[in-house]
């Protein structure tokens, strides 16, 4: 995340007239605004948990449906395993296509 951050903010420097311009500001704003997410966020429930509520077997929907429940967590700011037992309930893990799901990007 912070070399992907480095070379964004590279570009919008060379882009727009260095890091005195309106748009690097709005960047450096917007770069400083995602590390005051917790980025570094564990996710609330693990694989195994996940398994036992579902019955998902280990394999890339697992793992797709872990990624999915954090993109969300961190999304909605959740904090509690009983809050995402909710979200599990809500989302269409179950008839959809595990590669169709959004995935956690920083």
């Amino acid at each position: 995340l912070i070399f992907q951050l480095c070379l964004e903010g590279a570009l919008v420097c060379a882009k727009h007239g260095g890091m005195e311009s309106k748009e690097y500001r709005e960047f450096e704003e917007m770069a400083s605004a995602l590390f005051s997410i917790d980025a570094r966020t564990s996710p609330l429930v693990d694989g195994k948990w996940i398994m036992e509520r579902t019955c998902l077997q280990k394999g890339q929907r697992l793992g797709r449906l872990k990624e999915w429940l954090w993109r969300i967590q961190v999304e909605k700011s959740l904090t509690s395993v009983h809050q995402i037992d909710g979200v599990l309930e809500e989302i269409d893990w179950k008839d959809s296509n595990h590669e169709d799901w959004p995935r956690m990007q920083w």
